[in-house]
């Protein structure tokens, strides 16, 4: 193993083309939408069960992990009757995406997925914080939410407010400019519609 990265060097080739693992990420992108298919299918049991498959392959694949924490948060949630366990395990592989994913590619997405896990956990400082740590608007109406959930109305009221105020500034800006886009076009009782709003 130690004279692996010596070998590639001479071939000048990776180490994974050196073992022959190009074939690895189409087996990988396989194995993930399979599980994707079964998902939005509603297959969640067949899901879970492919995806521990996957993982003993792959376990340090951080979409991989993300793509099970999600499967596991969804198969907790879809029911009446949350299973809180599934919604434990579930946080764990997001914990695990974000420790293997080095590029930061799933980092939001993993972020907003473990920030709603610990929402239905009742641990709404630790969901805000991550929701925060984000440093985006894109998720005041979440965060605003999570503290009327904790009985912080007033907290959440002021978020909302400044919500519906960029709002409230920004749609006639918006609606203007897509008048002036359909009257270019030539479409004119739209833009007229748009201009009513």
């Amino acid at each position: 193993i130690t004279l692996l990265p010596n070998i590639a060097r001479i071939f000048k080739v990776s180490i994974d083309t050196l073992l022959g693992l190009e074939l690895r990420n189409e087996t990988i992108k396989e194995l993930k939408d399979e599980a994707l298919k079964l998902l939005n299918s509603g297959h969640f049991s067949d899901a879970l069960y492919h995806l521990e498959s996957a993982l003993v392959k792959y376990p340090n694949d951080p979409e991989l992990n993300l793509i099970m924490g999600r499967a596991l948060l969804i198969s907790g949630t879809n029911k009446k009757e949350k299973n809180i366990e599934l919604v434990n395990k579930s946080l764990r592989y997001f914990d695990k995406t974000l420790y293997l994913d080095n590029e930061g590619s799933f980092k939001e997405v993993t972020i907003q997925n473990k920030s709603y896990a610990l929402t239905i956990l009742g641990r709404y400082e630790e969901a805000i914080e991550l929701l925060e740590s984000l440093n985006s608007d894109k998720y005041i109406l979440e965060i605003a939410n999570i503290y009327i959930k904790m009985g912080k109305v007033e907290k959440g009221m002021v978020l909302l407010q400044k919500l519906l105020s960029d709002f409230a500034f920004s749609f006639p800006i918006l609606t203007n400019s897509l008048a002036n886009c359909y009257e270019k076009l030539g479409r004119k009782d739209e833009a007229y519609e748009l201009m009513k709003l």
